[in-house]
């Protein structure tokens, strides 16, 4: 579920709030992929011309940049200003999240590891790091981070998701079972 909250009336004064509810991600290895030397080269050959290109393209702005130094500074643009003020007022909160990785190419012991997230929420605040909604005209962005229940786990010689239908595999990821142990309930913030 997504849900997207923009303040068309107050852009400059009140948050933007972005809502992710449910996010469900099982990755799994390929393995009908047959090996084919010749096309392996090729395509290390296209990346090593792709990173040379970018590298020229760096070369390229940087000169760029380095010339429009030399010329006086421009005013912001009125969309660089009301960018800035919606990424200083964006509130951001994702809840359950589980992103897995199932692999059974040895069958006879097959694995998975993942990771879950409660949520994670980030919000604007002063710089007294207290929530609020920024209105004053400041070049500083203050962002509090929290993240509640991160969990890794490792699981092996367990049955596959890949068997299951794509509604199996949606409640098995929104489950708990894959989690051995008493679920703790702390919090951890970053400033």
């Amino acid at each position: 579920k997504l849900k997207i909250h923009i303040p068309w009336k107050y852009l400059y004064t009140h948050p933007t709030k972005i809502e992710i509810d449910g996010f469900f991600l099982l990755v799994a290895p390929k393995t009908d992929v047959v090996y084919d030397p010749e096309k392996a080269e090729q395509i290390e050959y296209e990346s090593k011309m792709a990173e040379v290109k970018k590298v020229e393209q760096f070369r390229y702005e940087r000169e760029q940049y380095e010339n429009s130094k030399q010329t006086p500074h421009h005013k912001d643009t009125f969309f660089e200003r009301l960018q800035f003020h919606i990424l200083r007022n964006v509130e951001i909160s994702i809840k359950n999240i589980h992103i897995a990785f199932d692999d059974k190419t040895t069958k006879l012991y097959p694995y998975q590891f993942g990771i879950t997230l409660n949520y994670i929420k980030l919000n604007s605040t002063n710089n007294e790091w207290e929530n609020v909604e920024i209105k004053e005209d400041s070049n500083t962005i203050y962002k509090y981070a929290e993240i509640n229940s991160l969990t890794a786990y490792w699981n092996s010689n367990i049955k596959s998701r890949l068997d299951l239908s794509n509604e199996e595999i949606i409640d098995d990821l929104k489950s708990d079972k894959h989690l051995k142990y008493e679920k703790m309930n702390h919090s951890l913030c970053f400033y």
